[in-house]
C-alpha cells in the first residue's frame, strides 16, 4: 500500500470533506481517504497495483475540487518528527 497526503484547494466544510472521501472511496484500489478541512488537505492509502496517483489527483479534480503541488509521502512508521 501507498500512503500519500494531498494538498486540496477549494474544501470549506465538513459536506466537502465527505464528498471527496465517498468519492475517493468509490476508486479501485483504494483503502482509505481522510479528507482535514482545517489543513486542506486528503490522506490516502492505495494499492499501486491498482490506482496511481494520478488516478487520485483526477477523482479529486472530478469532484469540483483542486489539487496543489505535489503529494506528500507519509514515512513508514506514520511519525510526523521522522519525516
Amino acid at each position: 500500500m501507498e500512503h500519500v497526503i494531498v494538498k486540496v484547494s477549494g474544501m470549506t466544510c465538513g459536506g466537502c470533506a465527505k464528498k471527496i472521501e465517498g468519492n475517493l472511496g468509490k476508486l479501485d484500489g483504494v483503502d482509505a481517504a481522510v479528507a482535514n478541512v482545517s489543513d486542506g488537505t486528503v490522506n490516502v492509502t492505495f494499492d499501486p497495483g491498482k490506482a496511481t496517483y494520478g488516478h487520485v489527483k483526477q477523482n479529486i479534480r472530478d469532484s469540483g475540487y483542486e489539487v496543489v503541488g505535489q503529494p506528500e509521502e507519509e514515512s513508514p512508521s506514520g511519525c510526523s518528527c521522522c519525516r
